[in-house]
């Protein structure tokens, strides 16, 4: 009883509540009572269901989830709007409003209404009827007395005359004369005024000052969602939103600024959120990136370092000579290309005795080499297949030089005495592969062409 009067609800009331609810959803759910959602039109000729999904999930979504609705619970929210709504216009009344509470119209009641209606039309839409019933439904018993006061503290003084009480009473219990002892009680001190204090101090001690107000409350957490909800969302209110109800602000101002600043933190956190998003796929990116470039170097090392022993496993002793004479003739070019003094002269000669050498070893080698080159080609270029290896070695860049430079060497002496101008830095080069032995223009027996006698 006591917690009745206090303007709660007591354990049995709410097991009762929630076994109503429970069953009421298995009746719908397995069609003994018509779930009337199912088979009515709402706005558009569309299902309730699907009017809220399509239209009102996707305009009022983000404040229902500020709010703390889940989409189910927010659809639960809507069913009683609906409910309320017999004519379907999308706006409810305040006879309408009453008429499905069940609770008789008052001064104060159509107080509560008009604080849910948010633009003063006297008509509420969804996102009025949301927010409205939100608030109401959340006020703790300090909520509710500070509205019941301010109702009466128009000039915001945080006190009222015993004639503004009285009227206050008068609204809330829509009686014509207020109790006297509850007058007396709200008077603390009996100065003949009552401030905020005063009757916030009295309604915790017995909140059965203010019982149809509390009855209000209970009546429409009753018909939406619940008490139990209600009563844990008035927690994560005080919680959550303490900062935003203290002070002086109205319900409104304050429901307002919540909603604002709300919204303002979500597109903070989704602008955030989409930053880190594209920090990490940026990279995911430069890693993949990364991977791919290690990943070719790793297979070109590989590939140069196969060739290389492939091509150690097929070289034999004299491309092995002419190889490494090759490698001392750079090595000793390297040398010669220093700046000396006059001091390094005897370092200077030594040098350039071991770099003719090293190019005469390296002349010596490679002339080795490119007989076995010919020899061998000379071996395969046998048989009925003859012309078949020719067309395939003429193709690779290697049997085209090799055709190129016999042409040149062998078959035509005015390219021979082209090959030996002094000025033409391939001299050396083609002179140590030919087959035949270089001719030296000093010989008795050279008889040089035209181009060679202008030359000279």
């Amino acid at each position: 009883n006591r917690m009745v009067r206090l303007g709660g609800q007591s354990a049995v009331g709410k097991a009762c509540d929630a076994v109503k609810r429970r069953a009421k959803k298995l009746l719908k759910k397995f069609g003994i009572v018509q779930d009337e959602h199912k088979t009515r039109r709402y706005l558009g000729g569309m299902r309730p269901d699907k009017y809220y999904d399509s239209v009102i999930w996707r305009d009022l979504g983000e404040t229902l989830q500020i709010l703390g609705f889940t989409y189910d619970s927010g659809f639960d929210v809507f069913s009683a709007f609906i409910d309320i709504d017999d004519d379907n216009s999308g706006e409810v009344g305040v006879s309408e409003f009453h008429k499905w509470l069940g609770f008789p119209a008052t001064k104060f009641s159509e107080r509560v209404f008009g604080i849910l209606d948010m633009d003063g039309s006297g008509q509420l839409d969804f996102r009025e009827f949301m927010i409205g019933v939100w608030n109401w439904n959340t006020y703790d018993a300090t909520g509710i007395t500070k509205l019941a006061f301010n109702t009466m503290d128009v000039d915001q003084k945080g006190a009222i005359d015993l004639h503004e009480a009285d009227a206050m009473l008068r609204m809330v219990y829509a009686s014509r004369k207020a109790d006297p002892l509850l007058l007396r009680q709200i008077d603390i001190n009996g100065d003949g005024e009552v401030s905020m204090e005063e009757l916030q101090q009295t309604v915790e001690e017995d909140n059965s000052v203010l019982a149809p107000a509390f009855q209000l409350q209970r009546m429409l957490r009753q018909r939406i969602l619940g008490v139990r909800y209600w009563e844990q969302e008035t927690l994560r209110r005080q919680t959550y939103f303490a900062g935003y109800d203290s002070g002086t602000t109205t319900s409104w101002d304050a429901i307002r600024d919540i909603l604002a600043i709300k919204h303002r933190e979500r597109l903070e956190e989704e602008e955030r959120q989409r930053r880190l998003k594209e920090m990490e796929e940026e990279q995911r990116r430069q890693e993949k990136l990364q991977k791919e470039l290690k990943f070719k170097e790793e297979m070109a090392a590989r590939k140069a370092k196969r060739a290389e022993e492939k091509r150690r496993r097929l070289e034999t002793p004299e491309i092995r000579a002419a190889r490494e004479a090759r490698e001392e003739l750079e090595k000793c070019s390297a040398e010669r290309d220093e700046e000396c003094i006059y001091a390094d002269l005897a370092r200077r000669l030594d040098l350039r005795e071991r770099y003719w050498t090293a190019f005469e070893t390296w002349v010596r080698c490679q002339r080795i080499v490119e007989q076995m080159k010919c020899d061998k080609k000379l071996r395969l270029a046998v048989g009925p297949d003859v012309q078949i290896k020719v067309d395939e070695d003429i193709v690779t860049a290697e049997g085209y030089n090799d055709l190129k430079r016999e042409v040149l060497v062998l078959y035509t002496m005015e390219h021979s005495d082209y090959l030996y101008q002094r000025d033409w830095c391939g001299d050396a080069w083609f002179a140590s592969l030919m087959i035949r032995p270089p001719v030296d223009e000093f010989d008795d027996a050279y008889e040089p062409t035209w181009a060679a006698k202008q030359s000279i």
